[in-house]
């Protein structure tokens, strides 16, 4: 959770890319079995772009991102992840996570088995450069969830 508060908190995400990615065999498609509860690409994108991340908050295997549409302003929206057995929330630059028989491939962006990207602007809301934020979940147990929106 501190890395990802310190990577993400009082940014904004500028973009958000919702197909997996980094060469798994769903690699280019929506996975509706993990990003949950019907949401849509077409939803996560109007819940989540532009959103500033207020708070980063952590219990068990569930992590969310409290959103709001101004910085410093009331959450509006939460992004809750579930890690399930093998997900994982990885920032590029950072050391990733070390799990029992999952290891993430620091040498390639976006990992593969990336289900969801975030792309954060900087503090003042400039995009570039960017912090990138990325869940991936090879066995496919984790949920991406949408609260208050």
């Amino acid at each position: 959770r501190s890395t990802i508060e310190a990577a993400t908190l009082g940014r904004r995400i500028a973009t958000l890319i919702a197909v997996e990615q980094g060469g798994g065999p769903r690699d280019g498609q929506f996975d509706d079995k993990v990003i949950a509860e019907e949401v849509t690409p077409d939803v996560l994108a109007i819940t989540l772009q532009d959103r500033w991340v207020l708070g980063v908050r952590r219990r068990g295997k569930q992590l969310w991102l409290e959103l709001g549409e101004s910085k410093g302003g009331v959450c509006c929206a939460c992004l809750l992840i579930h890690m399930g057995m093998t997900g994982a929330v990885i920032v590029q630059g950072v050391a990733a996570p070390v799990y029992k028989s999952f290891a993430v491939d620091e040498t390639a962006w976006p990992p593969r088995f990336t289900k969801l990207e975030l792309l954060m602007a900087d503090a003042a809301g400039v995009s570039a450069p960017c912090v990138r934020l990325a869940f991936t979940d090879p066995r496919r147990f984790g949920r991406v969830l949408l609260r208050g929106a």
